[in-house]
This record gives C-alpha cells, structure tokens and sequence, in this order.
C-alpha cells in the first residue's frame, strides 16, 4: 500500500494519526483515553452515553463525558433510536469540552438493541438518516457515525446505511465488519468495509480483528479505507497503535513499541490516578462477551470489554 502522508480531516479536525481508539462500553474513560492518546491514538470516543439520561439531565451519565487534554482529538458517543431525542441530547452537550459527536449505530448488547437503539437502527437506513440529521441540526461540532456490516445474514444494510448517514449531514463512518448476529466471530468480512468506500464520499475506517501492524496494512489493501479502528486489541497493548501507524505511514517499526509482561506493563506519565490504567494491565486482547456485563471472579457485576 501506498503510505499515509497526509493527516485524515474530519471536518475542520486534522488527526495526527490513522489509527484511531474505538469506544468500548466499561473502558474508554478518561484514563483510558489518554494511555491510548500517548501512544498514538488519531483520536478517542467517551463511552457511550443514553441520549434519554443527557435530555433528561442524569448527572452520572454526564460524568461518563470528563474530558481530559490528551493530544488527540475527542468524541463523544451517544446512543439512541427517537431522532427528535438524538437532537435533544447533541443539543444537550454543545456546553462540554469534545471536538466531535458520535452516533452509535453497532452496540450488539441485548439491553441496547432491546430499545432499539445501536445495531438494531441497521435494521432500518431511513430511520439512521434521520438521527443524524437531527444531531446535525444540534450540534456545532462535526458528526460522526460506527455502525455494523447489518444485523444479520439477511439484512446487510451497511452501504444504505452509510448512504442515508451521508447524505443528512454524517462526516466520517467507522464499520464494524460483522453483523449484529456474529457479535465478534467469526472472522470479519473486509469487503462491506470496501462496498461502503465505494458508496460513499466521507472518510471510512475499518474495524474489527485488527491485533497487529500487518492486520492494519491488509484492511487497507483490502478495503481502501482511510484508516483503521482499533479497540479490544489496544487494551492489552496500547503500543499497538505505535506499530499500527509506523506502518501504515511507511516509517521503520519503532523500537520498544511491544507489550511487557502481564503484571509490568509500564504506567503512563501523569496517569497514577487508578482508573482504566489498571483494567488495561489486567485485560489481554481477544473476543468480548456477548452482553454489557458478566461475572467478576468473585460473582459480582463487572464491565466487560463491549465494543460500541
């Protein structure tokens, strides 16, 4: 491949890098971001807040929003299926520190879908159109869309999703090259990442399997996408997006940029506050369950590594 040697825009956003830190719900807070920042993250996302709890006020879901200077830019993800409420709750977080607003149209969790909001929208283009274009209408910040392949074998609507986004007002589209039904195996599928290229005229990423440099490099061979998602492989080894971008912008592999042990990876300067820093020395790379939360060794309610 040829390589990157011209920052990605979103809109009036240059990001320093093509490898960017995808949202996971339990994962991507403020700590978390910026351990990912450091290491060369093109951008990271909040996780994913309930557009109904930003109308109606709720002061923890506000929380999930602290944004933190990290060096990369910021977004925030919302999520919901009532397109009046999506542009009540963009119009809600105008007054927060973020550069860019996400939409979530691929959370694969049962309590999600269940209302109808994340993957379950793939089920319907012209109602995904009409969520961004109400947030678009909200916001003065540039909006951004991480959708699935489809929901399932029989309704693979990415390119009419990714269409509708576009023409009511979406900047960039990130695809998760699964369906709903697959959640995270088997392998994914890099021709709807292609389909949506071609359909469309915003920047594209591409997600899903991405745990190495060369994985990288082959989705945008595959694809032509013009950058790469990166999420449940980065939490086990944030120098993943060092090699990930030495490689796709044809730089030499940078020395050191390689996970140590289980129990002595390094913390990052500034970042003794606790937080996502010790989940991501305990949590290796690999499938997340199939539901917002499981069981903790001691049988309590823990997050779980969901990728929005």
């Amino acid at each position: 491949m040829e390589p990157f040697n011209t920052p990605l825009k979103i809109r009036e956003i240059s990001l320093p890098h093509r490898a960017v830190f995808g949202p996971m719900a339990g994962f991507t807070d403020a700590p978390a971001r910026r351990l990912m920042a450091q290491h060369g993250a093109g951008f990271t996302v909040s996780e994913m807040v309930s557009s109904r709890a930003l109308v109606y006020g709720d002061h923890k879901t506000v929380s999930l929003l602290k944004a933190e200077p990290n060096g990369a830019p910021y977004g925030v993800q919302i999520f919901g299926e009532v397109p009046e409420i999506m542009g009540q709750a963009a119009a809600a977080v105008e007054q927060y520190a973020f550069d860019f607003l996400d939409i979530n149209m691929g959370c694969p969790a049962p309590k999600i879908v269940s209302g109808g909001a994340g993957s379950k929208l793939m089920l319907d283009p012209d109602r995904c159109g009409r969520i961004v274009e109400e947030v678009v209408k909200n916001t003065s910040r540039p909006v951004t869309v991480k959708m699935r392949k489809g929901w399932d074998a029989e309704h693979v609507t990415a390119v009419e999703c990714a269409k509708a986004c576009e023409q009511a007002g979406a900047v960039l589209i990130a695809v998760h090259a699964r369906t709903r039904e697959q959640m995270y195996t088997p392998g994914i599928d890099p021709s709807i990442i292609a389909a949506v290229k071609d359909a469309v005229h915003v920047p594209v990423l591409g997600n899903g399997d991405i745990r190495t440099a060369e994985d990288a490099v082959r989705m945008v061979e595959e694809t032509g996408c013009d950058g790469v998602m990166i999420a449940r492989a980065a939490l086990g080894d944030p120098w993943l997006f060092e090699r990930v971008n030495a490689a796709l912008e044809g730089l030499p592999r940078p020395q050191g940029a390689e996970p140590a042990g289980p129990d002595e990876c390094p913390a990052p300067a500034g970042g003794g506050d606790g937080g996502a820093e010790g989940r991501v020395r305990c949590h290796a790379p690999g499938p997340g369950p199939d539901h917002a939360l499981h069981e903790g060794p001691e049988g309590g309610r823990q997050p779980a590594a969901l990728l929005l």
